[in-house]
C-alpha cells in the first residue's frame, strides 16, 4: 500500500530524529512506495495476471493451430486429389501399355503356332514319304527273298 505524502513526511521526520544518517532514512523509505503505481506486486496479483496471460496465449495458440490445421487439411486434401488423378492417369497409361503388350504377345504366339503347324506338317509329310519308301524297300526285299526261296526250291 502506498504512503501518503503526509505519512511519508512524518516518518521521515521521526526517523531523522532517531537516526543521524539522512541517507539511511531515505534508503529505508525507498522500500515503501510513494504512489499506488509503485506498489509491490502481491503473489495473488502476479498469479492472477500470469493465469490471464497464459489463458490468452493458450487461446491464441489454439486459434492459430486450428487455422493451421484447417490449412493443412485442405493442403493434404489437395495433394490427395492431385495424387489420385496422377495415379489414375498412370493407371490408364499402364492399362493401355499392358493391352498393347498383350496384343503383341498374342500376335507372336499366333505366329509361333502357325510356324509350329507348318513344321509339324513338313515332318508328317517327310514321315509319310519315309514310310512309303520303307514299304517299297520291304516289298522289294520280300520279293527278292521270295525269288531266292523259289530259286532254292527249284534247285
Amino acid at each position: 500500500m502506498a504512503l501518503t505524502e503526509k505519512s511519508r513526511s512524518a516518518l521521515y521526520t521521526g526517523f531523522s530524529e532517531l537516526i543521524d544518517n539522512e541517507e539511511a532514512v531515505q534508503e529505508m523509505l525507498s522500500y515503501f512506495p510513494a504512489r499506488d503505481v509503485e506498489e509491490p506486486v502481491t503473489k495473488e496479483f502476479l498469479r492472477a495476471t500470469l493465469a490471464e496471460t497464459e489463458l490468452r496465449i493458450i487461446t491464441t495458440l489454439r486459434s492459430e493451430i486450428s487455422g493451421q490445421g484447417s490449412d493443412l487439411r485442405s493442403e493434404i486434401s489437395g495433394q490427395g486429389s492431385d495424387l489420385r488423378s496422377e495415379i489414375s492417369g498412370q493407371g490408364s497409361d499402364l492399362r493401355s501399355e499392358i493391352n498393347s503388350l498383350a496384343a503383341q504377345l498374342r500376335s507372336e504366339m499366333n505366329d509361333l503356332a502357325a510356324q509350329l503347324r507348318s513344321e509339324m506338317n513338313d515332318l508328317a509329310a517327310q514321315l509319310r514319304s519315309e514310310m512309303r519308301r520303307m514299304v517299297w524297300i520291304n516289298a522289294a526285299t520280300l520279293t527278292a527273298f521270295a525269288g531266292v526261296i523259289i530259286a532254292a526250291v527249284r534247285l
